[in-house]
């Protein structure tokens, strides 16, 4: 199992006892990749030592970068099925037994993502509840596994030639998932794998977020050009007008100003990402 962290120090604890309370029989070790943390993570992960005796803390501080962490985590781990889990959320215990068990059958398997426990009702208006009986797709391709929740067979991530780290913050799992499925492996769900899921509860954290999410996607479709179009310029002009259009949600209560400047976040990232990709997303 890997997690990677930076800076998780307020909420890693909880994800950690989850961890330990995992019911899955056979024997796994867990890799802490710390990529760069300043607020005492590190320290904290260790207090947990003895009650995770798989435990492994690895530094991954070069750069900061997700899948750079990922592929540093990979490097030291041991197992022949990598589970991805993530500091601010919690496993429910039958989490690793429930991607294990399903990655006998797979390359990869994505688990659920459950919202209720962590999040507000208005962390949940800005961003849409994911998918609970399917795995989602993405930019009208391929279906994805979340980072998050995800189980690879090394051998596959390996043969896949690993997390692309011009990823730096977002967008390498469903790169990853791709790669996979076009390479011939399978990408399964485990609705039983479920990881209780923390949103950003923070509008800034939203807006930076969905921003990110945004500048992925012109990198997403600037790798698989061959199956994902450019958007066209006068949808993405649509696109633009229809915010505009809507900016008077500004002017209403917390819900719909969040909702609204999480998509408007979302679509400058899209176009941020355009000019640095040099495609239109």
């Amino acid at each position: 199992m890997i997690l990677c962290v930076r800076n998780g120090a307020a909420t890693i604890a909880e994800q950690l006892a989850a961890l330990a309370a995992q019911d899955h029989a056979d024997s796994w070790e867990l890799v802490v990749v710390d990529n760069g943390s300043s607020d005492g993570t590190v320290a904290l992960v260790r207090e947990w030592e003895d009650r995770l005796p798989g435990l492994t803390v690895v530094q991954a501080r070069e750069r900061a970068g997700l899948a750079y962490a990922r592929n540093v985590g990979v490097r030291v781990a041991q197992g022949q099925v990598l589970a991805f889990c993530d500091a601010d959320d919690a496993a429910h215990p039958g989490w690793l037994g429930a991607l294990v068990a399903r990655a006998e059958e797979a390359e990869m398997v994505g688990g659920r993502l459950e919202l209720d426990r962590l999040n507000s009702p208005l962390a949940m208006r800005w961003r849409a509840r994911p998918e609970p009986v399917a795995l989602p797709t993405a930019l009208g391709y391929l279906t994805y596994a979340a980072g998050a929740n995800l189980a690879v067979r090394k051998d596959a991530f390996e043969a896949a030639g690993g997390c692309d780290e011009r990823f730096t913050f977002c967008g390498d799992d469903l790169d990853l998932s791709w790669r996979i499925q076009r390479e011939g492996g399978s990408l399964l769900f485990s609705p039983e794998a479920v990881m209780h899921y923390r949103l950003r509860a923070d509008l800034r954290g939203v807006m930076r977020q969905r921003y990110r999410y945004g500048e992925a996607e012109a990198l997403l479709r600037l790798k698989f050009s061959d199956a994902i179009p450019p958007v066209a310029p006068r949808a993405r002009a649509r696109s633009v007008a229809r915010m505009l259009a809507h900016s008077g949600e500004l002017a209403g209560g917390a819900g719909r100003r969040g909702a609204w400047l999480a998509q408007a976040s979302h679509l400058a990232g899209q176009l941020s990402g355009s000019a640095r990709y040099r495609v239109l997303a």
